[in-house]
């Protein structure tokens, strides 16, 4: 992070940098490296979302999520998404071990949704069909 210029450079795009300073009183505080960890966006074996169950699906009224007890040890957000990728109802998943939460899908059209579940392992999301 540079100070002066509030500028940012994400060190990742390269593998190697070199820095040189001519007169380093000039620059004393000026620049700074900020560290922190990633969350995955995905697991490579897919195993986050094959654990986590959707059903009925094609759904009507109510659609049901079935977290895995790790998952369910914390609240998970559930946000449904039409087609377009527009939010179209958003629901917080209480923290209840592996028992099965109700979504409702009252009064919203017949289409195809994605369901993403913000978990604290990561998101998973899901394929629903509104019938």
């Amino acid at each position: 992070l540079d100070a002066v210029t509030g500028q940012q450079v994400d060190l990742r795009q390269q593998s190697t940098y070199r820095f040189s300073a001519s007169n380093a009183a000039l620059i004393t505080g000026r620049f700074s490296l900020s560290f922190g960890s990633l969350r995955p966006l995905a697991t490579s074996s897919g195993t986050l979302a094959s654990s986590v169950a959707l059903y009925p699906n094609p759904a009507q009224k109510t659609a049901w999520v079935e977290l895995p007890a790790a998952l369910g040890r914390k609240p998970v957000t559930a946000t449904l998404l039409d087609a377009l990728g527009r939010v179209v109802r958003t629901q917080q998943l209480p923290a209840n071990g592996d028992k099965a939460h109700a979504l409702s899908l009252a009064e919203l059209p017949v289409g195809v949704y994605s369901l993403r579940l913000s978990t604290e392992a990561g998101l998973v999301t899901k394929r629903l069909i509104i019938e």
